[in-house]
């Protein structure tokens, strides 16, 4: 795609609502739904403008589209749909977290309902994996684990690695929440050893972030200081400024605990 990425969503943004002009909801109400569709997406990626409002504004397109499309009538468009509610949901800024939580939940239970592992076993395994992670945020740990789990043979099968990845890891993060230490660290390895071979230093530095929590809360010191320092410098190389801080909090924790007598 040529051009700027903030200018080209902002061109899209201005032909989808000149397309609404068009495209009546009485007249269109399938090509209405689809471009208010394709205005949430826009709205969701947006780079200019505040983001929590455009996320709002995301929303408000997705939420408009539901009022024409029916999973008898329209199930594919509806599938997406509720998969790109879900996704709003799951990043809005704005309202209660825990009920935006619950309705990023619903939309992506919705979305299974045509995103069914035969059929297509991708997409089923991606609401898998992000039920998984909102189940965990929840304090769900059991119930997300096995979402998560349920999401790896698909992802193995398709040798879809950035997405294996991503579900270890954050199988190692939900039995890091829940003490299961042994299986945390297991996974945490198995996640970094995916994202070194996919050279994905973000992943690469959550890998190593995790694994230098973890040997903190064992004890082994000197490893967490390597882990950490190791991430702190992927952190610093791809300009992670939140990465950098939560590390930089580590390891003065580590130096408290050096310092005691």
């Amino acid at each position: 795609i040529n051009g700027d990425k903030a200018d080209n969503l902002e061109l899209a943004i201005e032909a989808y609502q000149l397309a609404l002009s068009v495209y009546t909801k009485p007249d269109f109400p399938k090509d209405w739904a689809s471009t208010q569709n394709n205005l949430g997406i826009a709205y969701f990626y947006r780079i200019n403008g505040d983001k929590a409002d455009n996320l709002e504004l995301a929303i408000e397109a997705y939420q408009l589209a539901l009022s024409v499309l029916t999973k008898p009538d329209f199930p594919q468009i509806w599938g997406m749909n509720q998969y790109n509610l879900g996704l709003a949901y799951s990043n809005r800024i704005l309202g209660n977290s825990a009920e935006n939580l619950e309705k990023a939940i619903a939309s992506y239970q919705n979305a299974s309902e045509f995103y069914t592992r035969d059929d297509f076993p991708e997409d089923w395994a991606d609401v898998q994996r992000n039920i998984g992670k909102l189940l965990v945020q929840q304090g769900r740990w059991y119930d997300g684990l096995s979402r998560l789990e349920q999401s790896l043979p698909i992802y193995s099968q398709a040798e879809n690695l950035e997405a294996l990845a991503d579900s270890v890891y954050h199988i190692a993060r939900t039995h890091h929440l829940i003490m299961n230490l042994d299986k945390a660290r297991m996974n945490y390895r198995d996640a970094l050893r995916i994202y070194n071979h996919l050279n994905n230093q973000p992943g690469i530095a959550i890998c190593k972030t995790g694994l230098g929590m973890l040997m903190i809360s064992i004890g082994f010191i000197d490893d967490a200081r390597q882990e950490l320092t190791q991430a702190y410098e992927i952190c610093h190389t791809i300009k992670d400024k939140q990465g950098i801080d939560n590390i930089q909090q580590l390891l003065q924790v580590i130096n408290k605990i050096k310092a005691k007598p």
